[in-house]
């Protein structure tokens, strides 16, 4: 209906018939009509919005579709096709549940539950899929709910993405890691035995003594390197196994202060420990923890300024700090600290570095191990690295 402003209105007319003649034609109409147009203009937006939606989907790189929640396909791409192994057009009111690797969809469907009944918002998980014609793929699947008015209505939206030579990639690396960390450890052991054997003979003639020395140093380094390899394999592959037992975790401070010492000294730094107590017991693998520990004050050597200090401390909660007054972390590499291979770059310490492992291998060792990691750094202040192990139950402490 043209309104008198010009514009044009959506009416709902709704008539009935009060009166009618012998014949039974109407005489006497009873109406109303009533101005529908932003229910007809939501409509129209809502059907736009669908469409939009559709064809995003219909053009996307990467494979999508749109589920009821029966499991059934309203609209996927051909992205999807490709990496489901079905030819274009063939899905179409099939269930998701149902395809190829029936196993696999089941298992798939179970986990999906939460995100059916509305406990979860979004669903993520891995899965490997076998096509039709026995071929296999890796993928990530993502999925999120469209509530509807009712549940006919409701929608899931799905992603899947292809990661197959990303998984294929990654294991090539493994292996890669694996093979020469194992490939180099025994003739370093080997060289590195026979160096130190060498300098125990006492002094030697003219350079021998200086050039002796200095491959003894990176015999130590690339071994050291080697080592710091092998457990970042194992701990990535999930071969690393742990002995977890009731320690004193005052014992493994002091051991590993008293082992960095010589480290410490040589870049002109001081080091304390101060304990609130003389035991406070723990929950976990000693040599691993001990590892940790030396980790965390070798790092703060290395960013420590000449003549500076480290404090060691300890306190009730079994939580071990470790601070230096160096540079401190930059803001763009405090989101990437516990990284591997993730070194921050600082000419200053460049003489110093390491592996870039010594701060991810540490995260895992202590995760594996039910701890927690972190830190907190001032720039140009002090920067404190802290690790907190299990404390022990009451009944392990008294029997330790």
């Amino acid at each position: 209906m043209l309104g008198r402003d010009g514009d044009w209105r959506w009416m709902r007319s709704v008539l009935r018939a009060t009166e009618r003649d012998s014949t039974g034609k109407a005489v006497r109409l009873l109406g109303t009509m009533t101005d529908i147009t932003l229910l007809e203009n939501a409509v129209d937006l809502a059907q736009a919005k669908e469409a939009e939606l559709a064809s995003l989907i219909v053009n996307a790189p990467v494979a999508m579709a749109v589920l009821a929640l029966s499991g059934k396909f309203l609209l996927l791409n051909a992205a999807c096709y490709r990496l489901l192994g079905y030819p274009e057009g063939t899905l179409r009111d099939r269930s998701l549940w149902r395809l190829a690797n029936i196993e696999m969809m089941a298992e798939l469907r179970t986990e999906v539950e939460g995100l059916i009944d509305g406990k979860v918002s979004t669903f993520t998980a891995e899965k490997q899929y076998e096509r039709p014609d026995g071929s296999k793929v890796d993928f990530v699947v993502r999925m999120s709910k469209i509530r509807g008015n009712t549940s006919e209505q409701t929608r899931i939206v799905a992603q899947m993405i292809d990661i197959t030579e990303k998984n294929r990639l990654a294991k090539l690396k493994d292996d890669f890691l694996a093979t020469i960390s194992h490939e180099m450890r025994t003739p370093l052991t080997v060289v590195h035995g026979a160096l130190s054997l060498l300098q125990g003979l006492g002094e030697l003639p003219g350079q021998s003594e200086k050039l002796l020395g200095l491959a003894r140093r990176n015999s130590d380094r690339l071994l050291h390197l080697v080592n710091d390899l092998l457990d970042f394999q194992k701990l990535n592959s999930g071969q690393l196994s742990l002995q977890l037992e009731v320690v004193n975790v005052v014992d493994l401070v002091k051991q590993s202060v008293e082992e960095i010492e010589p480290l410490v000294s040589k870049f002109g730094v001081n080091i304390t420990f101060d304990a609130v107590r003389k035991h406070l017991w723990v929950r976990a693998d000693p040599l691993r923890a001990k590892q940790v520990i030396t980790n965390l004050l070798s790092n703060a050597a290395k960013f420590a300024p000449p003549d500076g200090s480290i404090e060691v401390g300890l306190d009730e909660t079994c939580t071990v700090s470790v601070t230096d007054h160096g540079r401190g972390i930059s803001d763009e590499f405090r989101d990437r600290i516990f990284l591997p291979f993730s070194q921050q770059a600082e000419h200053s310490t460049r003489a110093r570095e390491g592996s870039g492992l010594g701060l991810a291998i540490s995260k895992g060792l202590v995760e594996r191990m039910g701890g927690q990691i972190g830190f907190e750094s001032a720039p140009n202040v002090r920067t404190t690295f802290w690790v907190r192990f299990p404390m022990a139950a009451e009944d392990e402490r008294r029997s330790a």
